[in-house]
């Protein structure tokens, strides 16, 4: 993800608000004041209430607009960052020398794998990390395709990429 995909709109935004301001200046200094007439002949200038409400809410409302685009284009900027740095790779897992994997008792209707894998199935590793237990093989989820390495009922090594967030694999596994 950029970062700074949205800095040259909130320049745009920026702009359009400066602009706002000036040209709302503008029209109350041609059009703020009214002359009005009196009775002697001649004639007083007093303030247009109306030209200066409407000049002084168009550029607050447009300053305000460029605020919240500003700051959300700021909060866009750090959840980007965060994403960058949350990034961490999980600890390695070192299988014991007699691992066989985690054998496949039941699978609940629940289970992420539910329709991939069937009872019988032996679970080796998830994301090339070994699942020594069902916690392992849960915590070695990814948000996005993940890779699950199994061996069939028939002892045939299987690789099965499945796209889904981290969560509890409702998987029944065999003692």
């Amino acid at each position: 993800m950029r970062a700074d995909k949205w800095d040259g709109w909130a320049t745009f935004v920026l702009f359009l608000a400066g602009l706002t301001v000036l040209l709302s200046g503008f029209v109350v200094f041609r059009y703020g004041f009214v002359e009005i007439p009196t009775y002697g002949g001649g004639a007083r200038h007093e303030i247009n209430v109306l030209v200066w409400s409407i000049a002084i809410g168009q550029s607050l409302g447009a300053i305000l607009f460029a605020g919240l685009f500003c700051m959300v284009r700021d909060i866009y900027k750090n959840s980007c960052r965060g994403l960058e740095i949350s990034a961490d790779p999980l600890p390695e897992i070192v299988a014991p020398e007699d691992f066989a994997g985690l054998r496949i008792d039941r699978v609940h209707d629940a289970s992420p794998l539910a329709g991939h894998v069937r009872s019988g199935y032996t679970l080796l590793a998830v994301n090339g990390r070994p699942a020594i237990s069902e916690k392992d093989a849960a915590e070695s989820l990814l948000d996005g395709v993940n890779t699950f390495s199994l061996l069939d009922a028939n002892g045939n090594e299987i690789e099965k990429r499945l796209k889904m967030r981290p969560q509890p694999l409702h998987l029944r596994f065999a003692q």
